[in-house]
Order: C-alpha cells, then structure tokens, then sequence
C-alpha cells in the first residue's frame, strides 16, 4: 500500500530558480506491506485508522513480486484525508 497527498507545492527561495514555486502530484508519503499474494483468492479489510493513514488524501492498493519489480495489478482509493 502507498499512501499519498494528492499535491505539495514548495517555493524556492534561492539558488538558481528563486522565486519559483515546485508543484509535486500524487506524493508517497508512506508505503506498508500488506498482506502477501499467493495467486489464489484473497480478501483483506483494514479499518483506515489502522493503516495509520487518516491524514493522506489517498492510498494505492499495489500487487507486486517480492523482488519490487514487476507490477501486476493496481487500485486506487481516494480517501477522506487533509482538508476533507
């Protein structure tokens, strides 16, 4: 699971780009590890307070190899986070 803010914005006050404001989408700001995969039917309910993500905007639900590599399936869930 990844959890995420939906959009963070950072002005640069120096160096070469003063004056600018940064503007991130969709920033990670937590993943865990869920529950493993073995192929076979799977069904897992997690109360929100328990993944410990109330404040993030959303989460992303990710089916991947151990490794970290290949993806095999993905969902995501907007939640009722910040200024909601």
């Amino acid at each position: 699971m990844f959890a995420y803010d939906n959009r963070h914005s950072i002005d640069i006050g120096r160096g070469e780009n003063p004056g600018v404001k940064l503007v991130n989408t969709h920033v990670v700001r937590e993943t865990r590890k869920i529950e493993e995969w073995t192929g076979r039917d799977l069904k897992i309910t997690l109360p929100i307070a328990m993944m410990g993500i109330e404040k993030q905007d959303g989460c992303a639900i990710v089916v991947q190899s151990k490794d970290g590599g290949r993806i095999y399936g993905a969902a995501d869930f907007p939640l009722m986070g910040k200024g909601s």
